[in-house]
């Protein structure tokens, strides 16, 4: 090396030209606490308040916002939806009116000819053109979902990508993993699913409430709409108690993904230390209170499905009856269309009653993922006045620390107490000292994976504070001290990116040896 700084306590003490010479530039050392270079030091050396090393993983209470469903129909997009919505409109009215050219078919056979020919061709087309308008209502729906995933996906991948070092710190991974596991995956699987199955249901029950209040009015056209408000108020029930239930249950598989992950990477020191049945109970402990929650959340569901059929059933009878008390109001074959449309509200209203609640409980996930798009942010990756590569390292890349300070986070010690140094362009320069002293935490604030707190760093006249962070970090290379071999080959290793030529790759690799 061409000198050798010596730090303690984040600050440095000492500092030796080659040849042992001292370069008694070297900072006092008393500027403050030590701190681990992770930011785990002693936290309360000078009065400073206890920090937490992990965040506690919040849970929002009460009813979904209503941006949470304009944000997945915004990523959806509108095109796909007016599709999707004028599509279901038009299939169940094709489907109630061919029901209806059915009857008249039925009521004009014995008395016209060509009049039943007339209904019956007129059915046909109208069913058939029911079928093709579902088909376009589920592929453009479905089109839709995987396009809002797709721009989900991206985005959130892209907030997690650029969260500043002090969040990784404080959120254990399990909490990251639930999210692009569990979330995602029942997000882009289940919650289109859902909401299709939902809005396809709903659609069924109000054709058929419709006609039943019609046709059998006026008993009916009263007691559908009381049958259908008291239905409503029973699924809110079941869906206030259904969503925290999955609230709580989603983040209680945090702590599982977190327990095996732990397992798996201490495995040879957990059985050395003898710590296995303390790590097996708590994954236990942890895995139960998972399932549960998933079992309260079932019961909730089979119960709310057993409540809406005795409902429906109790309109059912009560329609059935009236019908044939009034029997003579009507036509045999209108009051059979109406009777049979009657026998089918318990059997869609219960599949209903089960699909609701499920499906707003898949907003709970999307609810979680979309948290990471709030998260916090690095500085900027690029800003107008960064310099070009040609331009910028040019003097061989001098680097001045001027009385710098970094912390980790708020609340705990300075990691870097007023370090001021200098190296020289194309020289080497050696960083020694204790564990916990603040050599990690140079190169932390050299690349600016955490901001200072005060002082400057330069590299070759340029303030690293004032240049977009893909300009700095693009100017500066690192080996780092864990070799990481990514999938893919040789080539995708050394130049990730793309920018170099075959040559220039094999070069690189010959003067590697």
């Amino acid at each position: 090396f061409d000198r050798v700084c010596s730090v303690d306590a984040g600050a440095l003490t000492e500092e030796v030209h080659a040849g042992g010479d001292d370069g008694g530039n070297g900072a006092d050392g008393d500027g403050g606490d030590g701190a681990d270079d992770g930011g785990g030091g002693d936290l309360d050396t000078k009065g400073e308040a206890t920090a937490k090393l992990t965040a506690k993983e919040t849970k929002k209470d009460g009813g979904f916002a209503t941006s949470l469903l304009v944000r997945y129909a915004r990523a959806i997009g509108g095109g796909w939806l007016s599709l999707y919505f004028s599509s279901l409109l038009a299939t169940y009215a094709a489907l109630l009116f061919a029901d209806v050219q059915l009857s008249l078919f039925v009521e004009t056979a014995a008395t016209s000819r060509d009049a039943a020919t007339q209904h019956l061709l007129v059915y046909l087309a109208t069913a058939l053109g029911h079928v093709a308008l579902i088909v376009v209502a589920s592929v453009s729906f479905a089109f839709g979902c995987v396009r809002a995933s797709r721009s989900l996906h991206r985005n959130v991948v892209a907030k997690l990508m650029h969260a500043p070092l002090s969040w990784y710190d404080s959120t254990p991974s399990g909490r990251t993993m639930s999210r692009f596991t569990t979330d995602v995956s029942q997000v882009d699987l289940q919650l289109s699913l859902e909401l299709d199955n939902t809005f396809q249901m709903s659609s069924s029950l109000l054709m058929l409430c419709g006609l039943v209040a019609v046709v059998a009015r006026p008993l009916m056209t009263a007691l559908v709409p009381v049958t259908l408000v008291t239905w409503g108020v029973l699924l809110l029930v079941i869906d206030r108690n259904n969503r925290e239930v999955k609230r709580l249950s989603n983040n209680a598989v945090s702590p599982v993904l977190s327990s095996v992950y732990e397992i798996k990477l201490g495995a040879p020191i957990v059985r050395a230390m003898g710590f296995a049945p303390f790590f097996a109970r708590r994954a236990a402990a942890a895995i139960e209170r998972w399932a549960s929650l998933v079992y309260y959340q079932r019961a909730l569901q089979t119960w709310g499905q057993h409540v809406s059929s005795h409902l429906s059933f109790l309109l059912c009878g009560t329609c059935s009856v009236y019908l044939v008390a009034t029997r003579e109001e009507r036509s045999a074959e209108l009051g059979a269309l109406t009777l049979t449309y009657v026998l089918m509200l318990p059997y869609f209203a219960g599949l209903l009653a089960m699909l609701f609640p499920t499906m707003r409980t898949y907003l709970a996930c999307l609810e979680r993922l979309l948290e990471y798009l709030e998260l916090p942010q690095e500085a900027p990756r690029s800003l107008a006045s960064d310099p070009p590569p040609a331009e910028w390292p040019t003097d061989g890349g001098r680097i001045v620390f001027n009385d710098v300070r970094l912390r980790y986070r708020p609340n705990l010690p300075l990691a870097l107490c007023g370090f001021s140094a200098v190296v020289a362009p194309r020289t080497k320069a050696g960083i020694v000292g204790r564990t916990g002293a603040g050599k990690s935490s140079l190169i932390l604030a050299l690349f600016r994976l955490v901001e200072l707190e005060g002082g400057t760093i330069e590299i070759d006249g340029r303030s690293c504070a004032g240049l977009g962070l893909a300009a700095l970090r693009r100017a500066i290379s690192i080996i780092p001290q864990d070799p990481v071999l990514h999938k893919g080959s040789v080539a995708h290793n050394l130049d990730p990116f793309g920018k170099r030529t075959p040559a220039e790759l094999g070069a690189a690799l010959r003067r590697a040896g």
